[in-house]
């Protein structure tokens, strides 16, 4: 059922994979489902929704990321989009991050059952590590889903990012809206979109933000959670 539902929606939108990549969706599809009965994870469980809500969103963006990009994910979750992404791209090297413990374990119990090697989680929050030298713009490419509205989701990314580098940030509908409302913080970043990338996703309406980093951040980014939430740039 998995693996008919996996090839049907990768196919229907063009995502090319080999066979055992296929197996590796079904193994992660389970051993989320049986693990989300012992951890809050997803409030998605039925295999089809995993499928196009999860896995198919995750990995629509693949052609995207040029070869052997270094990758970091913020917020993490229960994997998306990262692992989708290194099953079917495994030439990228991912760091995922992401603040509560259960699932760092989760993440990396699931990188251990795949298999997955360049790929690692770690338990820290990204507007504490976006200031130490060993991550700070050391990425090519920094992923977010579902994480916080955009004004201030871009001062959580931007510290990873090297210069030309770029931020996914993969919204819901309301991207427009979005958008508007993260101009300021776009121009005091150093940031510029790109693109806009709007789906449909079986009636499930996804905007991918492509955004380039065109300078050096200055030293003051990120502030604290408190200052980002309370009073977004």
């Amino acid at each position: 059922m998995l693996e008919s539902l996996i090839k049907k929606y990768f196919d229907k939108y063009k995502i090319e994979y080999e066979s055992n990549k296929i197996e590796s969706f079904v193994e992660y599809a389970k051993y989320l489902k049986e693990s989300n009965k012992r951890i809050n994870l997803t409030s998605i469980v039925e295999d089809e929704d995993i499928v196009i809500k999860h896995f198919l969103d995750s990995v629509i963006a693949y052609r995207k990321f040029p070869l052997n990009s270094k990758v970091i994910d913020i917020g993490s979750g229960a994997g998306f989009p990262a692992i989708p992404l290194k099953i079917l791209r495994p030439d990228l090297d991912f760091l995922m991050v992401e603040a509560t413990r259960k699932k760092v374990n989760f993440l990396n119990s699931t990188i251990e059952l795949l298999s997955l090697d360049n790929i690692e989680a770690i338990h820290e929050r990204a507007e504490n590590i976006g200031r130490y030298e060993k991550y700070r713009e050391k990425y090519d490419i920094c992923t977010a889903r579902a994480f916080a509205p955009l004004r201030e989701l871009v001062e959580y990314l931007a510290p990873f990012v090297s210069v030309n580098g770029k931020i996914i940030a993969y919204k819901g509908p309301e991207v427009d809206k979005e958008i508007k409302e993260a101009e300021s913080a776009l121009e005091k970043l150093n940031l510029k979109i790109l693109d806009v990338e709007r789906l449909d996703l079986e009636d499930n309406k996804r905007n991918i933000i492509y955004i380039q980093k065109t300078n050096t951040l200055d030293a003051k980014y990120p502030r604290s959670h408190k200052k980002i939430t309370t009073n977004p740039l």
